[in-house]
């Protein structure tokens, strides 16, 4: 049965009952045994048009920033105990 067949018999759009199917599918609910082109998808791709270039390759900005080799603790650890004070 076709998604065409079964979409027409349970009411539902050609498109709704294939996303359906496919998600019963992936749930292993329902295993589709055959696939095949229907006459629309048969019909030949582009043949002309024009060749499409490369993108040029965009240089990466250099880092802006005092970095340092070694940034030190961001909080500090040391603690005043109350006996010292």
């Amino acid at each position: 049965m076709s998604p065409q067949d079964l979409a027409q018999r349970i009411g539902m759009s050609e498109g709704e009952t294939i996303a359906y199917l496919c998600m019963l599918a992936r749930e292993r609910k329902v295993a589709i045994k055959l696939v095949g082109l229907t006459f629309s998808m048969n019909r030949p791709g582009r043949v002309a048009g024009r060749p499409r270039e490369k993108t040029p390759v965009r240089a990466k900005p250099a880092p802006v920033g005092g970095y340092s080799a070694s940034p030190g603790p961001l909080i500090s650890s040391a603690r005043r105990s109350p006996a010292s004070s």
